[in-house]
Order: C-alpha cells, then sequence, then structure tokens
C-alpha cells in the first residue's frame, strides 16, 4: 500500500520553524532598534555640548551593537557552514568598533586610564580585525567543518559544529582581558582620588562596564575550554579506534601466516 505524505504535518513543522525564525528575527530587531534609538539619544546630546565627547563614543557603541546584532541574525539564520563563516567574519568590524569605544569611554568619562594600556588595546584589537579579513574564514576558526541546529526559543537556530581553531585565537580573549584589566584599573584609581563625583562615575563604569565584560570573559573562556576538551575526547577516541584496527588487522593478518603455514606443512 503506498504512503500518503502528511503534506498537513510538513506545513505545520514548516510554519513553527518560520515562526520560530520570525520570533528570533523580532527580538534581535527590537535590540537593534532600542540600540538605534540610544545612539540617536548620544548623537543629540553630543551636539549640543560637543567638548563632552564621551557621549560621541556612546553613540558609536550604540551603532556598533545594532550593526552587530543584524550579524548575529544573519549567523542564525545561516544555511551552510560557508554563509556561517561569513557573517561571523563580518561580526568582527561591529565588535572592533564596539570594544574601542568603550575603552574611549572610560578614559574620557574617568580621566584615569593608563595611557599605555589603552594604545595596547587599540593596537590588539587593530591587529584581531585585520588579521580577521587576511584569513578564512575567520581569525579564531581555520575551518568550520559542519553546521548544526539547536533548539532556542522553541525551535531550532544555526550554530557552529565542528571547527578547528587557529593558535591566534586567544588574541581576541587577551585583548578582552586587557580591556577588563583597563576598566578595573581606572574604576580603581577615580575611586581612590575620593570626592562623592569621582566615586559615583567609578560605580558607573564598574556596573555598567567592567561586569558585563567580566561575564563574556569568563563564558568565552569556558567555551573554549569545553571546546578543548571535548576535541581531545575526539581525537582520543580517535586514537584508540585506529589502534584497535591496527590490532585486529594484525591478528587477521597474523591468522592468516599461521593457516597458510599449516596448509603448507599438510
Amino acid at each position: 500500500m503506498r504512503e500518503i505524505p502528511d503534506r498537513k504535518a510538513g506545513r505545520t513543522k514548516s510554519g513553527i520553524r518560520d515562526a520560530t525564525m520570525s520570533l528570533v528575527t523580532t527580538l534581535w530587531s527590537m535590540q537593534a532598534a532600542a540600540a538605534l534609538t540610544l545612539a540617536v539619544l548620544y548623537a543629540v546630546v553630543w551636539s549640543i555640548d560637543r567638548r563632552n565627547l564621551a557621549n560621541l563614543t556612546l553613540c558609536v557603541v550604540a551603532v556598533a551593537m545594532a550593526v552587530a546584532t543584524r550579524d548575529e541574525v544573519g549567523m542564525m539564520h545561516a544555511a551552510t557552514a560557508t554563509e556561517y563563516g561569513e557573517w561571523a567574519r563580518l561580526i568582527y568590524v561591529p565588535i572592533f568598533f564596539a570594544l574601542i569605544g568603550l575603552v574611549l569611554f572610560v578614559q574620557l568619562f574617568l580621566g584615569t586610564g593608563r595611557l599605555w594600556l589603552l594604545w595596547t588595546i587599540i593596537g590588539t584589537r587593530v591587529a584581531v580585525v585585520v588579521g580577521n579579513f587576511l584569513t578564512y574564514p575567520t581569525l579564531s576558526w581555520r575551518e568550520i567543518g559542519t553546521l548544526r541546529h539547536v533548539p532556542f526559543l522553541g525551535g531550532q537556530v544555526a550554530v557552529a559544529g565542528s571547527t578547528v581553531l587557529r593558535s591566534w585565537h586567544w588574541l581576541s580573549l587577551v585583548s578582552c582581558a586587557l580591556i577588563l584589566v583597563f576598566v578595573a584599573d581606572a574604576a580603581l584609581r577615580a575611586w581612590r582620588r575620593g570626592g562623592a563625583e569621582a566615586r559615583r562615575r567609578a560605580l558607573v563604569v564598574a556596573v555598567g562596564v567592567g561586569l558585563p565584560l567580566t561575564i563574556t570573559v569568563v563564558f568565552a573562556q569556558a567555551a573554549g575550554a569545553r571546546g578543548a576538551a571535548l576535541r581531545a575526547g575526539a581525537c582520543r577516541a580517535c586514537d584508540r579506534t585506529r589502534t584497535a584496527g591496527f590490532r585486529a588487522g594484525t591478528r587477521a593478518q597474523s591468522a592468516t601466516q599461521r593457516d597458510t603455514a599449516q596448509r603448507r606443512g599438510g
């Protein structure tokens, strides 16, 4: 008896997938809209008092985050590993402007940052973004082998499956750690300076900039360590498989040689 395809079920699954991706797009679009709204507000404030460059840096950060949100949506909607890699490459640009904007904001807002550390961070991030476009697909990934889908908001979104990391992937984490050190040091020096206004600004920077960066760096390191452990486990499994295959082949060859010797002797 010929099976009749369940077209209704197919339409239902497709509808759920489309609804999920639409929900993801809607939420990320709301984030981008909020970031652009903040960018306009900071631009207006800066236009009133152009000597206050801290507002201009926040405007740049907000625009960069809106662009990064668009790139994130593209990564989640990617259909192939190649497309995912292209979006991952593009996201380095808004991340560069967002991070540099943050450290410049801290310096302009507090005025207590160490200039040599600031220029080190800028140089490191420039190296990251330039190296990203000199390599393929990204500075961190040598290869994106597969693309898999994970449950998110009741549906499936694309994430990188098997990847091969470059030796330079730690450069991005090091630069983030330097930013964290810069922010913490600037906030601490502002706090020690004394005065209610200086301490208020130090708290604003510590909570508004330092805390999110700390969470990001810790999460990235944990994800990297987990990926390294998985890759090591996979390598050990491959080694065990190759060893077992070699031993089995050796035993089979020995048995064949014994049988041949016995037949010749008989």
